[in-house]
């Protein structure tokens, strides 16, 4: 579905529907940004604490995050 066919949905709904999507869309983007802050801290202080990890391995859990959805 292309952003344009999105924003024609989005204008079709009520405006009950249009407040729970919006609802619906905040709590998706603040557990996602909230999850991924946790995981990227915890990795930064094993990193302080002296832990090594190569770039990729870095990357590849970012993009397994973003897969899930975090």
């Amino acid at each position: 579905m292309s952003l344009v066919e999105i924003k024609r949905e989005i204008e079709r709904l009520g405006d009950e529907e249009r407040r729970e999507l919006e609802t619906y869309l905040r709590q998706l983007s603040d557990s996602a940004t909230e999850a991924r802050y946790q995981r990227v801290s915890a990795l930064m202080r094993e990193m302080d604490a002296g832990r090594k990890y190569l770039r990729s391995a870095l990357e590849t859990t970012d993009l397994d995050l973003a897969k899930r959805g975090l």
